[in-house]
C-alpha cells in the first residue's frame, strides 16, 4: 500500500441487502482492522468515517459503513433502527474484512460510538472473532431498568411503534419523525446539541437524511445493551464524560465487565464532542473513588493513596514475536491540526492476542490493555485498569494502563 486513502467495499447481510462501506488504509502495511458504529441514524460520512480517517492516519485498517436501511445500503423501510439487526450487521462486516484479501491477515478490533457502544457491545459479545472493544460515549441501555421506572411510558414507545410498523406492513408507507429538529419536539434525538451537529453543515452530510422510521420504536426501546456486559471476553475500554449521555449507565456497564478493562473519564461540553474531527478540549477527569481500588498491574506502582505511578510508554507497538494491535479513537486528523493549537485527545488500547494452542479455540488471553492519552497538551493523571484473574473460557490474564 503506497499512499492513505479509502476504498469502497461491499457486502451483504445474512438476509441479503446489500451494504456499503468505506475502507481506510494506512499507507503502509497495517497492523489491525478496525469496524465501526456509530450514533443513531448515522451514516459513514459522519462519527465513524472521522474515527476510521483518523485509524489510518495512524497505521491501522479501519471500516465505516452505512448500515442497512440508511445512506447507500439496502435495507426496507428506510431509516429503520433496528439495535440487533445493527450488531448482526457488524459481524457481516467482520466476515467481509475476513475475506477480503487486504485485511484477511489482520486481527479485527472494535469502536462503538454514542448508540453505537451499546450495539457493538452486542456485536463483540455474539462473535468470538474480534479481539477487543472500544466504547466512546456510548449509550448502554437497561430496558428492565426503563420498563421498572417508567412502565408508562415504555409500553407506549412499544406500542406506538407496533402500530407503525403494521401500517407499513398493510400499505407499503412507513411513518418518519425528523431525527432532529432545532426546536426538538416529536424527533428521535430532542437534543439541541445533536440538531447543531445533524442539522448543520458539520454533520449534515449528503448521504445523510434527517428521518427515523416510528416502527423503530418497538425495537429500540426494548434492546438491552447492558445483558451483553458479562459475555463479553476480550479487553474493553470505556471512554465517557460526565456531560456525555447517562454516565450512570456507562459505569453500571463497565462494572458488569468481567474480561480485562480500563475506563478514561473526560471532561467535554457534551455528547457530540465526541463525533467529529473537531478538537475535543477536555482533560482526564480524576475518579478518586473508582482509581483508589486495588487492581493489578503489570508497570508502575502505587502511591500511599492506592492511585497508581505510571512509567512511560514506548511509542514502539511491536516487542519480541509478538505481535500486538491498537484501537485508535481519534478525535482529528493529524492534517487538520494546527501548530500550537490544542490538541484533541487520542485514546489508544494495545492488546497483546493470544494464540492458541493447535485445535483449541481462538481467544484473548493473557493480554495486556494500555490506555493513554495522546496529547501534549493533557496532563499525565492515572486512570482505572481492571485485570480479573481469570478471562472467562481463556485462562489467566492481566490488564495495565498508562496515560502519555
Amino acid at each position: 500500500m503506497s499512499r492513505q486513502g479509502h476504498e469502497s467495499l461491499a457486502f451483504a447481510t445474512s438476509g441479503g441487502d446489500r451494504l456499503v462501506g468505506d475502507l481506510y488504509l494506512p499507507a503502509e502495511q497495517p497492523t489491525a482492522v478496525v469496524v465501526t458504529t456509530g450514533p443513531l441514524t448515522s451514516v459513514k460520512e459522519q462519527a465513524t468515517g472521522s474515527y476510521a480517517r483518523a485509524l489510518a492516519g495512524r497505521g491501522f485498517a479501519a471500516l465505516a459503513f452505512d448500515h442497512r436501511t440508511f445512506g447507500q445500503s439496502e435495507g426496507e423501510p428506510r431509516q429503520f433502527e433496528d439495535p440487533e439487526g445493527k450488531a448482526r450487521d457488524v459481524s457481516a462486516a467482520v466476515s467481509a474484512l475476513q475475506a477480503d484479501e487486504r485485511t484477511r491477515a489482520l486481527p479485527v478490533v472494535a469502536i462503538g460510538v454514542c448508540a453505537g457502544g451499546g450495539y457493538m457491545a452486542r456485536a463483540v459479545a455474539d462473535d468470538e472473532r474480534i479481539a477487543a472493544f472500544a466504547g466512546v460515549a456510548g449509550y448502554y441501555s437497561d430496558a428492565a431498568a426503563f420498563a421498572r421506572s417508567s412502565p408508562d411510558e415504555y409500553q407506549a414507545a412499544i406500542d406506538r411503534g407496533l402500530a407503525a410498523e403494521q401500517r407499513w406492513q398493510q400499505t407499503g408507507n412507513a411513518e418518519t419523525i425528523p431525527a432532529v429538529a432545532p426546536d426538538g419536539g416529536d424527533v428521535a434525538m430532542p437534543l439541541r446539541e445533536a440538531y447543531e451537529y445533524y442539522g448543520t453543515p458539520r454533520g449534515g452530510v449528503d448521504n445523510y437524511t434527517n428521518g427515523f422510521a416510528v416502527q423503530s420504536l418497538a425495537y429500540t426501546t426494548g434492546f438491552d445493551a447492558q445483558e451483553a456486559a458479562a459475555r463479553i471476553s476480550v479487553p474493553f475500554v470505556l471512554v465517557h464524560s460526565e456531560h456525555a449521555l447517562a454516565p450512570p449507565l456507562a459505569r453500571q456497564f463497565f462494572d458488569s465487565v468481567t474480561a480485562p478493562k480500563s475506563e478514561l473519564w473526560l471532561e467535554s461540553q457534551g455528547q457530540i464532542d465526541f463525533y467529529d474531527d473537531a478538537p475535543v478540549h477536555c482533560r482526564v477527569r480524576p475518579q478518586p473513588d473508582r482509581d483508589a481500588r486495588d487492581v493489578s498491574s503489570r508497570h508502575g506502582d502505587r502511591h500511599a493513596s492506592g492511585v497508581r505511578r505510571q512509567r512511560p510508554v514506548r511509542r514502539t507497538r511491536i516487542a519480541h514475536a509478538r505481535q500486538q494491535s491498537e484501537v485508535v479513537a481519534g478525535a482529528a486528523e493529524e492534517s487538520r491540526r494546527q501548530p500550537g493549537a490544542q490538541q484533541p485527545a487520542v485514546i489508544r488500547i494495545e492488546v497483546d492476542p493470544y494464540v492458541p494452542a493447535a485445535g483449541k479455540r481462538r481467544g484473548v488471553a493473557r493480554s495486556r490493555v494500555v490506555v493513554w492519552i495522546e496529547s501534549g497538551k493533557f496532563p499525565p493523571t492515572a486512570v482505572r485498569s481492571g485485570a480479573p484473574s481469570q478471562a472467562p473460557g481463556h485462562g489467566s490474564a492481566g490488564a495495565t494502563d498508562h496515560v502519555h
